[in-house]
């Protein structure tokens, strides 16, 4: 087992990295073809989220969440795919061990109140969500310390970066935000007429067979 020396009075341990980046603009050709594509998955998929769901909204992660081989999304994949290459150098992932892919894909819809539940995406390693559409206030996509509840919460005078339990970032169409699957995250419910409309793509790292 290593044994990390630690240099200095401060230093990170076990930090979160989190890329933020626009592919295009709010209205670009790119985002009105994948908002016609995507009203037509709609149409032809059905809801996968459970009916017991604390809020309720459509996302196809439990019954369509292999989007990503649609031969229509192509363009929004391949640009996703540059980006979730420049955070995987960002964190060191260790592309030796194999090669990244997306292991899964799925839209999310929000009309006005309904929001997305906390949780984490399993069996992945981090997490990509692509604006298409949404709200001209943007997004309220939060996330949540990865210290438990359980933990005690030490008073402070100033909320940081350090001391912080949440964290709010408003994500605004064409803009794509990858963050660890381990962290926990959930979209606020918004009062704005305008649809919400998004892309997740969730990212692997696949054994490379022996040759």
């Amino acid at each position: 087992m290593s044994v990390t020396k630690l240099t200095g009075k401060f230093f990170g341990l076990f930090p979160s990295t989190m890329m933020r980046v626009r592919l295009s603009a709010q209205d670009s050709d790119l985002n009105q073809k994948l908002r016609t594509v995507l009203d037509d998955i709609r149409k032809s998929t059905p809801n996968g989220l459970p009916k017991h769901a604390a809020s309720q909204a459509y996302i196809t992660r439990g019954s369509g969440n292999q989007l990503h081989l649609r031969p229509e999304l192509t363009d929004i994949v391949l640009l996703v795919c540059t980006e979730a290459e420049a955070y995987a150098e960002k964190i060191m992932l260790d592309m030796d061990a194999g090669n990244l892919v997306i292991n899964a894909c799925w839209l999310t819809v929000l009309e006005k109140g309904e929001a997305v539940e906390m949780h984490t995406n399993p069996s992945s390693v981090f997490t990509a969500t692509y604006f298409v559409n949404a709200s001209p206030k943007g997004v309220n996509f939060r996330f949540f310390s990865s210290v438990g509840e359980n933990w005690p919460h030490t008073p402070s005078t100033t909320a940081n970066r350090v001391n912080k339990r949440v964290e709010s970032i408003l994500g605004f169409p064409g803009e794509l935000i990858i963050f660890p699957s381990n962290l926990i995250n959930d979209v606020h419910g918004h009062d704005d007429e305008t649809g919400h409309v998004s892309l997740t793509f969730t990212f692997d790292v696949a054994p490379i067979a022996p040759g």
